[in-house]
């Protein structure tokens, strides 16, 4: 690292961590050596002027000195590190950022930029903290509150809604205000949520603008979690809710993980497809039925609501459509008999509603196998076969994920397992992007990426670098589990129905799987290059080891 050191001014970020290949021993009847992947990144100001994002690759070996062997206390045994080989050191300079931070200076209001920046989780966790800290009993917002945000998270939707040529942003908050922020032309933005009539008080999960009644402005449908979907029409500026009247209240589900606006059958009249998540109540359920007592609450520690079987197996019945849940409960005892609940969890149905004019809608009712009885994050949808109408793809979370083909004339057909596209993970999320411009749409999907699953796996599963067939006698963990942590997945579309996984270990675009834990990564050709890029949100956080929780923050 001399010379790249040599060019550096200084550096604003640097960490080396242990990274891919999965660690291994160099003998594994000696286990004396261990050899660990490290990786190097970096942002830096280059001696030349520049900024540089720096990434280096390479293989460290690290020996057991065996005069230190302590079986009792293995920490006081002594490694060191006696090789160390560099695979690969890359520079990208460039003469500036693509993006910078600027929330301070584009919302003027002290009060209004306050309340852009809060997190009122963080602060409902800083104080159950304290609470617990103190001896005392935290006061839940909700029942069902818990530590970790579980399926209720705040999201963002952009919108010109006046239609004068500038953006502006709606805030969906999981416990708080919804927040609007108009734009006000000149690079700063004003929160005008009530004068809207859009300040909804907390549990709402998703926001799609879209002219509903074809009048000319854009009405809205907000996804609910805790409480029922919302139909709004715009009324010369001001919301008016519909709901009941454009949509049946039956329709109008609760847990919803996202929404998504299309005309599906190509009539001219944007139609609504709800994604719905209820993970954590269905793993309680489960977990209930399995005679597992410490998930049969809605919380966590002294502040659990301990409940009988019954009620944690039925928690989602006030949530969900009568009919609906007696078609989940099967599955419940389904998954709980089967240990299936990390790899093919049930949860509520999806639901498609078909905008019949006016801004009226009804259930346009699919078959329950193409309903995905499961946990989506997001469903995207897109012509993937260019005949001129939308398919979709359905990104779930603990379970397979669905790609479905529109036939035409309101007729779908699962094509998952034709496609090869069923990723099993922890599906966070699903963008279709032509990154190679060659006419078609291809397939990133947001899974989580896990250095320690790999690690863990790689000991457990046949063919992966450290199975030990006679430590194990042959036997292992099913082949599912190490696909879990692999991370994020890109697709490329062969055409004629034929798919490629293009980032799997060896492939071309294997990079595209690290995208930590994942959220919702989204192309887009951020340097106007004419080829689409790709960003990803990631991160949960993990407290110090004298902190943490039994639950990732």
């Amino acid at each position: 690292y001399s010379s790249l050191f040599a060019e550096v001014d200084y550096f604003k970020f640097a960490e080396f961590k242990v990274n891919l290949p999965v660690p291994r021993w160099i003998d594994p009847e000696t286990m004396t050596q261990w050899q660990v992947g490290f990786k190097f990144t970096a942002k830096a100001k280059m001696k030349n002027g520049r900024l540089a994002e720096i990434k280096g690759w390479q293989d460290v070996i690290w020996e057991h000195d065996l005069s230190t062997r302590d079986e009792i206390d293995p920490g006081k045994q002594v490694w060191k590190i006696v090789s160390w080989k560099i695979n690969s050191l890359t520079t990208i300079e460039t003469d500036d950022w693509l993006f910078e931070e600027v929330l301070d200076n584009v919302i003027e209001n002290t009060d209004d930029l306050e309340l852009a920046r809060q997190s009122i989780h963080e602060n409902q966790v800083r104080e159950f903290l304290k609470s617990r800290k103190a001896g005392n009993k935290f006061e839940k917002p909700y029942p069902q509150w818990q530590v970790a945000a579980g399926e209720r998270h705040p999201t963002v939707s952009i919108v010109d809604l006046d239609d004068d040529g500038f953006d502006d942003f709606y805030v969906q908050e999981r416990h708080g205000r919804n927040l609007f922020f108009h734009n006000n032309g000149n690079g700063t933005f004003k929160e005008i949520g009530r004068e809207l009539g859009l300040d909804f008080n907390g549990q709402t999960s998703s926001a799609m603008f879209s002219d509903f009644d074809n009048d000319g402005d854009k009405d809205v449908f907000i996804g609910g979690s805790l409480r029922r979907c919302i139909i709004m029409e715009n009324v010369d500026g001001h919301f008016v809710n519909r709901s009941g009247d454009w949509i049946a209240e039956d329709n109008l589900p609760f847990n919803t993980g996202g929404a998504t606006v299309v005309d599906f059958d190509g009539d001219g009249l944007n139609d609504i497809y709800i994604s719905t998540y209820a993970a954590y109540f269905a793993q309680r359920a489960i977990k209930a039925l399995q005679g597992d007592a410490a998930v049969k609450s809605s919380g966590e520690g002294d502040e659990q609501i301990m409940t009988t079987t019954d009620f944690a197996v039925n928690e989602l019945k006030a949530f969900m459509r009568e009919e609906d849940f007696n078609k989940l409960m099967p599955l419940y005892v389904e998954t709980a008999e089967g240990s299936t609940l990390y790899r093919s969890r049930p949860g509520p149905p999806n639901l498609l509603l078909r905008n019949t004019g006016n801004g009226k809608f009804e259930e346009h009712v699919l078959p329950d196998a193409l309903r995905i009885f499961h946990n989506t994050f997001q469903t995207t949808w897109s012509d993937i076969d260019n005949d001129g109408d939308f398919d979709f793809y359905s990104a779930n979370d603990f379970a397979p994920n669905y790609l479905i083909r529109n036939d035409g004339g309101g007729k779908f057909t699962d094509i998952t397992e034709e496609a090869n596209v069923a990723d099993v993970g922890f599906g966070m999320g699903v963008a279709f992007g032509d990154y190679d411009n060659d006419g078609l749409q291809d397939l990133y999907v947001t899974n989580m990426f896990s250095k320690a699953a790999r690690r863990v796996t790689s000991f457990f599963t046949p063919g992966r670098v450290n199975y030990d067939a006679d430590l194990l006698n042959g036997e292992g963990i099913d082949p599912l589990f190490e696909q879990l942590g692999r991370g994020n997945s890109m697709y490329h579309n062969n055409d004629n129905g034929e798919w490629s996984k293009v980032s799997a270990e060896g492939e071309a675009m294997h990079s595209t799987e690290f995208g930590g834990w994942g959220w919702g990564a989204q192309f887009a050709d951020f340097n106007n290059d004419g080829y689409l890029d790709l960003y990803g949100p990631a991160g949960y956080y993990t407290a110090p080891h004298d902190q943490k929780r039994n639950v990732d923050l």
